[in-house]
């Protein structure tokens, strides 16, 4: 018998394959990547990209009914890009406290990673970044046990903002196929060696 595990994607376009310039195809993106990745080297995975292009958390809370009833083993949740077209509000924490809370109710043990957003070059968010930034790495900080461990990805740290040209797509938003693996990079070296991870082989 083979035994395996579920990755949930949650996030907007840069989650959920969807380019305005089009240079990226699912099996290219950091969704993909990290599910080849867990498959090459630790066992079966289902990948379920439930990422919706435009969301906000607040988006994502209102399409719970999209992704609330899937019995995740690993989650990641890539949100803030959006949210900062706007100044950061305590409201962002509030989303994504209740998107982490209902993760966990169907799998109390569930492994979480929390994305900062990356760079990027689009205004007004460039701004605003900085502020959501910091509140994806209390909320993840805030919302850690050791049931259900919970750390952020800084994804800013995946190529400075003076090489922005070089792995965002022209509209200065998404990655490029070299940026979602720098993404892919980071948030691989966060989960390397997760307990859950050591599950999903023959058994």
């Amino acid at each position: 018998m083979y035994k395996g595990g579920t990755y949930l994607a949650l996030g907007a376009s840069i989650t959920a394959d969807i380019y305005s310039a089009g240079t990226v195809v699912a099996p290219s993106t950091f969704v993909g990547l990290l599910g080849s990745w867990i498959r090459k080297n630790k066992g079966n995975v289902q990948v379920v990209n439930k990422g919706i292009a435009g969301n906000t958390s607040g988006d994502t809370i209102l399409d719970r009914n999209f992704w609330s009833n899937i019995r995740a083993d690993f989650v990641t949740i890539s949100l803030g890009t959006n949210d900062a077209s706007s100044s950061y509000t305590s409201q962002f924490d509030t989303n994504m406290n209740a998107i982490i809370a209902q993760v966990r109710s169907y799998n109390p043990s569930v492994r979480i990673v929390v994305c900062a957003p990356p760079n990027i070059s689009a205004s007004p968010q460039v701004t605003n970044m900085p502020a959501f930034r910091t509140a994806c790495a209390n909320i993840a900080s805030a919302a850690n046990t050791a049931t259900s461990p919970v750390t952020v990805a800084r994804l800013q740290d995946a190529w400075a903002s003076v090489n922005n040209a070089t792995y965002l797509d022209s509209d200065g938003v998404h990655p490029n196929v070299a940026g979602h693996n720098l993404i892919f990079g980071i948030i691989r070296d966060v989960i390397a060696n997760d307990a859950w991870l050591n599950n999903l082989g023959n058994v």
